[in-house]
């Protein structure tokens, strides 16, 4: 880990290096055998866990893992799409694994450096030290509002947290049941570079 890590600020609570885990059951109201989508009146075969009509993210955003395609399907259906996390999908992109559009996704960029390691770890959060602060874009940005209950930034599909407030984010995302990838940043950056990170 790098110098700058506190490992006293973080309770590390995965058996698995590099991430954090915990079990997550979640219920959803049945009818008549069927399960109910209350945002757009569809109804949800119990076997694919996807609604039958109205969004579906298996279609509007191929490129995400199956894993969030499903959540995102959950966060639409839920509170009939109203929640914060709700409003953000429809900014969500269908051009990568992240599902978050940004001109600056080139090479040497913070963004592609993301979009690279979320290829390289697609059903993990990535939660990326920048900072005073540990961010998130697309739709791992949209876990973060709906689960930890924090607010988009800057109108778009990304949020973040400080560093002091990162284990209560960190528990409230294992309890819903996510695995979470930190990446640390590892000393300053070289002039005209991206500053190096690693996953902890």
């Amino acid at each position: 880990r790098p110098q700058n890590f506190a490992p006293s600020r973080i309770s590390w609570r995965s058996a698995a290096p590099h991430c954090l885990r915990r079990r997550h059951t979640s219920c959803v109201a049945a009818h008549d055998g069927k399960r109910i989508d209350a945002s757009e009146n569809a109804v949800l075969d119990d076997d694919a866990g996807e609604p039958e009509g109205g969004y579906d993210a298996r279609q509007r955003l191929p490129k995400i893992h199956p894993t969030w395609q499903r959540r995102v399907n959950e966060i639409v259906r839920a509170k009939e799409g109203r929640s914060k996390a709700a409003t953000l999908v429809a900014k969500l992109s269908s051009n990568n694994c992240l599902g978050f559009e940004n001109a600056a996704a080139s090479k040497g960029t913070l963004l592609q450096f993301v979009i690279d390691e979320k290829e390289k770890h697609p059903e993990k959060l990535l939660l990326v030290r920048v900072g005073d602060f540990y961010e998130t874009y697309g739709v791992d940005a949209l876990m973060l509002v709906e689960y930890a209950g924090l607010n988009p930034m800057g109108g778009k599909c990304r949020a973040g947290c400080p560093i002091a407030n990162v284990q209560p984010t960190l528990d409230d995302l294992t309890a819903a049941g996510l695995t979470v990838a930190v990446y640390e940043e590892m000393g300053p950056a070289k002039e005209r570079k991206l500053k190096e990170r690693k996953l902890s």
